[in-house]
């Protein structure tokens, strides 16, 4: 893929997560996958062992390191969006500025994590109402990141910090350039929500917090990493975290997944015989409402597996090369795949 990139020159732009091979803080192997977003293709994937770090906590950041380190010899990355791991954060501001223009943050995780943080403050007493504002609050946050330019990082401030008015009932006369609310007279729902005075002030020691300020500056405003977070998901299939692997069965695996992630992240979508679309009906564990329309996910159906016969060639023709055996096993027909069957699946 990285030959591929080569010859487009053109710089790229790049998205890179890690994934442990076990829950927890004692995983041994460590994978870190850097992904071209706008193509939605893995380009690089590196397997970091954690002896070899001086433990799980340091696998991340070696991980992007040696991808860094690779994909400099082909091409130029533009921008690169990473998480708020604090490895990453010291590598990239103390040794690799030269190897991109850019470097922000993804909203994925960074959400992710303020939304941990206010829900553990709704636990506490006195907070209980905090609860009904947390959705609202990480959905305000993506708001003020996608709603502003790029390089507006005051503006992106002075939106997000505004929420802290917005909940006691204050909905004009903030500080900054982001002066008053935009919604319009509040209905139904949004009215039903409680107005916070005592919880208020955790949640405003919570995202008012020095350091979670300065990273809401690096958030990115059109690239994400949950592309990435697809193929980790789709590598659970390939290398499932209850089950221990060999270095080389890791490498082995996650290699096959980033295959089959490249040759189905555009494919074209299943059809039944009188052309009508199919899709498929899935619900995932994250989601609330399972029974009711608000937890599924409608995705395309069915997977294309055409990279296997490839591996399969290539497997065959180092195995296979010898006195007794002859090379019309390797023949594999240049004809298209028939298409997806359509049987199982449900057109809605």
């Amino acid at each position: 893929m990285l030959s591929a990139l080569q010859t487009e020159d053109h710089e790229i732009v790049c998205g890179g997560d890690g994934r442990a091979d076990s829950p927890g803080h004692c995983a041994k192997y460590g994978t870190y996958t850097m992904m071209e977003l706008r193509k939605k293709a893995v380009i690089d994937i590196q397997t970091v062992q954690s002896n070899e770090v001086g433990g799980s906590y340091h696998m991340e950041g070696e991980g992007l390191a040696r991808s860094l380190q690779r994909i400099k010899n082909f091409v130029a990355v533009d921008t690169l969006i990473t998480d708020r791991h604090v490895s990453i954060k010291k590598y990239l501001r103390e040794q690799v500025t030269f190897y991109y223009n850019e470097t922000r943050l993804t909203c994925m995780l960074f959400i992710s994590g303020l939304k941990k943080k206010l829900q553990a403050a709704a636990q506490l007493k006195g907070c209980n109402a905090l609860k009904g504002w947390v959705a609202s609050i990480v959905n305000h946050l993506y708001w003020s990141v996608v709603s502003s330019p790029p390089h507006e990082r005051e503006l992106v401030l002075d939106k997000f910090q505004s929420v802290v008015y917005h909940i006691q009932n204050q909905h004009q006369g903030f500080p900054g350039r982001f002066t008053r609310c935009l919604h319009g007279p509040l209905q139904g729902q949004e009215l039903q929500k409680a107005w916070l005075q005592p919880s208020a002030m955790e949640m405003e020691r919570i995202v008012c917090n020095p350091r979670l300020l300065k990273d809401i500056c690096q958030l990115s405003s059109s690239y994400q990493t949950s592309t990435i977070e697809a193929f980790h998901s789709l590598l659970n299939h390939f290398a499932p975290k209850m089950i221990s692997f060999s270095f080389n069965g890791m490498e082995c695996r996650t290699t096959l997944a980033a295959l089959h992630f490249n040759q189905n992240a555009h494919r074209a979508q299943s059809v039944t015989e009188d052309g009508a679309p199919v899709y498929g009906l899935h619900y995932p564990k994250m989601k609330s409402f399972i029974m009711s329309d608000e937890g599924l996910v409608v995705r395309n159906v069915t997977a294309w597996c055409e990279y296997t016969l490839k591996v399969f060639g290539n497997t065959l023709s180092e195995s296979c090369d010898g006195p007794g055996y002859t090379w019309h096993c390797l023949e594999f027909s240049a004809e298209p795949s028939p298409a997806p069957d359509s049987k199982h699946s449900h057109p809605l």
